[in-house]
């Protein structure tokens, strides 16, 4: 998640942890944080639903998983 996006995984913000948790215990999904927009929104890691897993900048995530063979597409 990065961008405006983030207030989803933001403990204070979201009304949906309940639900991303049920995703991650049904179906494995897993959370990524940007760390380049936490930072410039100033938000820590224990800002963050627990839920999130990694924290690392969106663009070096989205390069490991199309090298993976993913496909990145915007709306």
């Amino acid at each position: 998640m990065h961008g405006a996006g983030l207030s989803l995984f933001a403990k204070r913000q979201t009304t949906l942890e309940q639900e991303l948790a049920q995703l991650q215990a049904d179906y494995g999904v897993a959370y990524t944080a940007c760390s380049n927009t936490m930072k410039a929104m100033k938000v820590t890691r224990n800002d963050l639903i627990d839920e999130v897993g990694d924290t690392v900048p969106a663009m070096v995530r989205l390069m490991e998983r199309q090298e993976q063979g993913w496909a990145y597409i915007k709306p």
